[in-house]
């Protein structure tokens, strides 16, 4: 809201509160309300968090520009109302859409991009795809398999999950000539962190699985 100080019957200033926020992984700084005097200018610092860039600063819910997408000075002038200034930020990817920051966090450091490509536990599996199953780079006990497979009313294929993924069962009747194709049956099953079941309930008598992971945050 505008202020107005009035001294006898002819001077008067106005002033007007400006309201910073951010989301997740940054900083507008100063954080608090600021009050401006009419007409004129503030300059917040726009900070994000290591791992992560700047995806987006609106004022008064328009779009503005910027250069640098991890340190951002802004100079907002010729403020005459009420307004508001906000910060949005995304996660640093590498080339293969791993995150800097889950790399920072299993110890890795420098060249990340580099670090992603690797099998630093020599259990088989780059790290990008440890990742994307959820599993841990740094230990070799950590991975992603199946840990059994059963035939009663359909196939079962039991296996190891994790959070924020999820898991579709493919099947291929010829690993020479056949196509993988997912099965008949529930797919984009949310991992629990622990072992999960998935079925195929078609009648095929021999045939291959497989099973597909995605990150679904």
């Amino acid at each position: 809201f505008g202020i107005t100080v009035r001294s006898g019957a002819y001077a008067y200033i106005d002033a007007w509160t400006i309201l910073p926020s951010a989301g997740p992984n940054g900083w507008v700084i100063p954080g608090v309300p600021v009050v401006v005097l009419n007409d004129g200018a503030h300059a917040f610092l726009i900070h994000a968090s290591d791992y992560y860039h700047l995806a987006s600063i609106l004022t008064n819910g328009v779009s503005v520009a910027f250069a640098d997408a991890t340190n951002v000075s802004l100079v907002w002038s010729n403020i005459i109302a009420d307004g508001t200034i906000h910060a949005d930020f995304a996660e640093n990817l590498c080339s293969n859409n791993t995150p800097e920051w889950w790399l920072a966090g299993h110890g890795f450091a420098g060249d990340l991009n580099g670090a992603e490509l690797g099998d630093q536990d020599s259990d088989g599996a780059v790290t990008w795809k440890e990742w994307i199953a959820g599993t841990d780079p740094t230990n070799r006990a950590s991975v992603f398999q199946v840990l059994s497979i059963s035939s009663a009313a359909s196939q079962s294929v039991y296996f190891t999950s994790a959070p924020s993924r999820s898991y579709t069962l493919e099947v291929n009747p010829d690993l020479t000539t056949g196509q993988w194709a997912v099965v008949n049956g529930p797919t984009n099953i949310p991992g629990t962190g622990g072992g999960l079941r998935l079925d195929d309930a078609s009648s095929e008598t021999r045939c291959f699985y497989r099973i597909r992971v995605r990150y679904t945050p």
